[in-house]
């Protein structure tokens, strides 16, 4: 999954709370976005649902999930991201906020 690029130029992050429901076949049956901002809740519920787990015999699984949106303190013109499963039930996507071309034109400068 990639930090959605609208979300990461205009600098939000945030978690995305949701529960998830994984049928016997280890698809994902059921998803509910609890809480989240609604540019990271869109890119939490497609890369979800496109998960497959293992074999579940013993029948449906659910757990709730937070998804961590975080940016950097360095700017970059290109995408440095890194993703991380951390601790149980937390997925963390950490990446450099966009600086603008013409930022960096009009200032010298590339957001230090």
């Amino acid at each position: 999954m990639q930090y959605p690029p609208l979300a990461r130029q205009t600098r939000i992050s945030g978690v995305v709370k949701l529960h998830v429901v994984v049928d016997k076949t280890g698809a994902v049956a059921e998803l509910s976005i609890l809480s989240g901002h609604p540019l990271l809740r869109e890119a939490v519920e497609r890369s979800v649902r496109s998960w497959k787990f293992e074999l579940i015999p013993a029948g449906p699984v659910d757990f709730d999930l937070a998804y961590e949106f975080a940016l950097s303190d360095k700017a970059s013109d290109h995408a440095d991201e890194e993703t991380t499963f951390d601790i149980l039930g937390r997925v963390r996507l950490v990446s450099n906020p966009l600086i603008h071309p013409n930022y960096a034109q009009t200032t010298g400068r590339r957001g230090e």
